[in-house]
């Protein structure tokens, strides 16, 4: 048996457990203990031993130098991403825009804005985020907007467009905008009053103007009363009804008087007497 190969590829070298020999290299462990006594660390004049002492130096000097070479690569690499980010006088270069930069960066299937010649990852030019070739807006975090203080539609703008609720009736109609400092407003209508007859305002809030507000029954007469020698008229409200009626001659002798008992309309027809003999133009002469 070569003893050398047997106990290079046994489990007890891998583990570097030079107490536990594997079976299959019995034989180099006769030989050492015969040679070299019986410490199984002494190397002595025993030739397996010896090589193998020396290799594993061997392989310890080997991965060191792996170990370096992983950390030049490393290096050499931090490196080019510098130099791609960087020109020549060690200022830092800005990346492209997104709409311009020939890349689908929000993977619809489209890149950059339509003067683009052509997409280096295979999609369609002409991506409908953007506006020109100098925004921003072809992002996968482009989302249409909400009320968080955040851009989310990537326009530049917070929290825009997000509109206004108008709520309640009559007086106590409000309008408010539904985003304020990135919190969601609430619309809630102002407290309604009693209802104000004759004032032409909803002021309970019910869509009503001026309901329930029956208007009083009401008589003026301009001739100042039950006067037949000057011609006058009677108006104001009955039954929520507004009227007017003016004093008329019946017959060349008779007028027809209008005046007012109180809030209310009265009439009567009378004959020209008292010094008067006919009727003309409404009234006694």
């Amino acid at each position: 048996m070569d003893c050398w190969n047997t106990c290079f590829s046994s489990s007890w070298f891998r583990n570097e457990r030079w107490y536990a020999f594997d079976p299959a290299c019995s034989k180099c462990i006769h030989y050492f203990r015969r040679m070299g006594g019986s410490d199984p660390h002494g190397i002595g004049i025993d030739p397996c031993h010896h090589r193998l002492f020396h290799l594993k130096k061997k392989m310890d000097k080997k991965a060191q130098v792996v170990g370096i070479i992983a950390v030049v690569v490393l290096a050499i690499a931090i490196i080019g991403v510098a130099l791609y980010t960087t020109n020549m006088t060690g200022k830092a270069v800005a990346n492209k825009p997104q709409c311009s930069d020939a890349i689908d960066n929000d993977g619809d299937g489209r890149c950059d804005y339509t003067t683009t010649k052509r997409c280096r990852d295979g999609s369609q030019v002409g991506d409908v985020q953007c506006s020109s070739n100098s925004d921003n807006k072809e992002a996968p975090d482009c989302t249409p907007e909400v009320c968080d203080g955040i851009d989310n539609n990537c326009d530049s703008q917070i929290d825009n467009g997000l509109g206004s609720t108008t709520c309640g009736l009559g007086v106590c109609q409000r309008t408010v905008q539904n985003c304020v400092g990135g919190v969601l407003q609430t619309c809630t209508p102002s407290s309604p009053s009693p209802e104000e007859c004759g004032d032409n305002i909803d002021n309970d809030c019910d869509g009503l103007v001026d309901e329930g507000c029956g208007i009083p029954d009401s008589c003026t007469d301009s001739d100042g009363g039950n006067i037949q020698k000057v011609k006058g008229s009677v108006s104001g409200y009955l039954n929520n009804a507004l009227y007017n009626n003016t004093d008329t001659c019946i017959t060349n002798t008779t007028l027809q008087e209008y005046y007012c008992i109180g809030s209310y309309a009265n009439n009567a027809t009378a004959k020209c007497l008292n010094g008067t003999t006919s009727c003309s133009n409404g009234r006694c002469i």
